[in-house]
């Protein structure tokens, strides 16, 4: 892990914030992964996030804009390349579960639309963290991502969130039934054909749009028409 604090330089360009961390995640047979987080200035932040491993090269990789506001990403962009998410599902020990196998990539892209905070106790978070440290001066440097309990605060704090997403699916998906593999009479050519029904196959036109809004805690999830291209 690294941690770059910001620097003020006379004869060059402010040096940002920015935390490097590498390393390895999910599962016994851990995947490798590499995380970026870097400040635009005092209020936004870049994140870039990449996990991978094995043979097959399976890989998923996140792009994202912060805004030290809100724990919320103000924009979301996931592209995950598992070709057989059975790869991904073996390593994490859940066998014989269904696995989907992907022509492409499946990306996801989530825009924040609104967001809205209880302004009295964020208020309240706001001043916690931005506090001097009297009894120590030295160490009042600026935080490249909040403390742990500032982040549960904040997240604690939001009354409303709403965001647009759009999920591009592959042209063609494949779905393992695996265990769930099932019979029916209807599906079944003759009384005598007893084959279970053990793989879906799916043909998709493009991208799917949701409109997902968060309130009053609870969460609602509705498709929607996709936005008008200019």
């Amino acid at each position: 892990m690294v941690l770059e604090t910001p620097q003020k330089r006379s004869n060059k360009p402010d040096k940002k914030a920015r935390l490097k961390l590498i390393g390895k995640a999910l599962g016994p047979n851990p995947y490798d992964i590499d995380v970026l987080v870097e400040h635009i200035n005092d209020q936004d932040a870049h994140f870039s996030g990449t996990i991978a491993g094995g043979p097959k090269g399976n890989n998923l990789q996140c792009l994202a804009k912060l805004h030290f506001s809100s724990p919320l990403p103000t924009s979301l962009n996931c592209s995950a390349n598992f070709r057989q998410t059975k790869e991904l599902t073996d390593r994490l020990k859940l066998f014989d579960i269904p696995s989907v196998t992907l022509s492409e990539p499946l990306v996801v892209n989530a825009t924040q639309i609104a967001v809205n905070q209880n302004a009295i106790n964020q208020k309240a978070v706001n001043q916690k963290a931005t506090t001097p440290n009297t009894v120590n001066p030295d160490k009042n440097t600026a935080r490249l991502v909040p403390a742990q309990g500032d982040v549960a605060a904040r997240l604690s704090n939001i009354t409303e969130a709403r965001y647009r997403i759009q999920v591009t699916l592959p042209p063609h998906v494949k779905v393992a039934l695996n265990r769930f593999a099932f019979q029916h009479p209807m599906l079944s050519g003759t009384p005598d054909n007893k084959t279970a029904i053990s793989t879906l196959s799916f043909k998709t036109d493009g991208t799917l749009t949701f409109e997902a809004l968060y309130q009053d805690d609870k969460l609602v999830l509705e498709l929607s028409e996709p936005p008008l291209k200019k």
